[in-house]
């Protein structure tokens, strides 16, 4: 049997009646994130609103690439550098976090109530960590 070194709990949140979003928790600093997790994301995204609020001393440059997904079929996004983000006892060096306008996806959530989202943790992440998704137990494994 696989031994994993950490294990963070997943949040399994029933969306309508069809189906489930699953969230994970992470620190950026000393601030608290909520990220969807999402296997089909290449990339690994942070809110706008979270950028503006709790890190405007970051720089953002333009992504020359377009983003595809969340609804639309082509997004013009930031990227930004960020060297404190951390998941459980995790610290990810430095890594490059795509910088979107998620407040579609929030809206819904709030007709849904569910909470906010800060980010999207993608699967540039998951995988560079060898993360194992274990519903079961609702934990994410490393």
């Amino acid at each position: 049997m696989m031994k994993f070194k950490m294990k963070i709990p997943i949040e399994v949140s029933p969306i309508m009646n069809d189906g489930f979003h699953l969230f994970v928790k992470g620190k950026l600093g000393r601030k608290n994130v909520r990220l969807l997790l999402d296997t089909g994301a290449s990339k690994t995204v942070l809110s706008k609103k979270f950028i503006d609020d709790h890190l405007k001393q970051h720089l953002l440059h333009k992504n020359e690439q377009h983003a595809t997904g969340l609804g639309s079929n082509q997004i013009v996004s930031e990227v930004i550098s960020i060297t404190n983000f951390k998941m459980g006892d995790i610290k990810l060096p430095e890594q490059q976090f795509a910088v979107l306008d998620l407040k579609h996806v929030n809206e819904t959530y709030q007709k849904l109530n569910l909470i906010p989202i800060d980010g999207v943790l993608g699967s540039d992440i998951l995988v560079s960590l060898n993360a194992v998704i274990d519903l079961k137990t609702a934990f994410l494994q490393f």
